[in-house]
């Protein structure tokens, strides 16, 4: 299954939920000045905003699966 057999209402639901989830896992991680960013941290932001769209739009893995994946990475990250 792709993207373009998602409904309009699944792809929403999953969007808010990515969104909540990121909004929270940015709070933990902690704020910071791009000129204060090491270059892992870049690497491992871009990272998590790519599995972040993934989750929205793949629907290959459960979606408890995939942000299973997200909170793994972030704590990887932490």
């Amino acid at each position: 299954m792709n993207y373009k057999d998602l409904s309009y209402i699944d792809i929403i639901i999953k969007s808010v939920i990515t969104f909540f989830a990121l909004f929270i896992y940015t709070r933990i991680l902690g704020k910071k000045q791009i000129s204060q960013l090491t270059f892992f941290n870049y690497v491992a932001e871009i990272s998590i905003g790519s599995i972040a769209a993934n989750i929205v739009i793949s629907d290959t893995v459960g979606f408890p699966k995939k942000l299973t994946v997200l909170t793994t990475w972030c704590l990887l990250t932490l």
